[in-house]
């Protein structure tokens, strides 16, 4: 099966930089035209400079496209802070969460576990409550939707869910779900049937991509 890659993705960063260019051109010229004191023009000048470095940042992460996240035959691994790569394997990975965040934009998250072994030079205090957790220290992978498209963050959880249903059938799926739905009945049952689809699908992919193996192999 193909290893499922997530890059930064240049179209929302366009799209981001845009806005960003935007906001800087309109308070520029708010600057420029309206304000009629120093602290307003300041004001005006911070929010341009604001957006000035968002634009650079955003433009520099177009020339250099990194890796995000990256799921394979060996578990999931999260690149997104470049000084701190986590990275756990399948038979350690819980749960995987498609979920809205407050600004509307997915998250993809992965909830997975290390051992006491496996966490190296802990505290006391982290030592007591990895001990309370049956010797497991839980870790939260986690990918914004602020910096990937909504389509791309949905193809990669579907990727990724059948990476999860081959190495790891005990990993639990959960796709986007509109928290307004749960507050009804009916609500309730079309995520239950939203989710049993899903479900349908990876074991319908999983069969297809085994099938493929298979005729490879021969």
């Amino acid at each position: 099966m193909q290893d499922v890659v997530i890059r930064t993705d240049t179209g929302k960063l366009v799209s981001i930089s845009v806005a960003y260019v935007i906001l800087g051109a309109l308070f520029v010229g708010l600057g420029a035209t309206v304000a009629d004191g120093p602290v307003v023009v300041g004001l005006c000048c911070a929010v341009a400079v604001v957006a000035l470095l968002g634009l650079i940042h955003n433009v520099v992460e177009i020339a250099h496209s990194r890796v995000l996240f990256k799921a394979d035959s060996k578990g999931v691994t999260d690149y997104t802070k470049k000084d701190d790569v986590v990275f756990v394997p399948w038979d350690h990975v819980e749960r995987i969460d498609l979920k809205a965040a407050n600004n509307e934009a997915l998250m993809l998250d992965v909830v997975g576990f290390k051992t006491i072994d496996e966490m190296g030079d802990l505290t006391p205090e982290q030592r007591q409550m990895a001990e309370q957790n049956g010797g497991k220290g839980y870790y939260l992978l986690e990918l914004s939707g602020m910096w990937v498209s909504h389509k791309h963050m949905e193809q990669a959880f579907d990727d990724i869910s059948v990476l999860a249903a081959r190495y790891n059938p005990d990993v639990v799926c959960t796709g986007f779900q509109d928290s307004l739905a749960t507050h009804s009945k009916k609500g309730r049952e079309r995520l239950e049937r939203q989710q049993r689809r899903r479900e349908q699908e990876v074991k319908k992919r999983l069969a297809e991509e085994e099938g493929k193996s298979g005729d490879d192999g021969q």
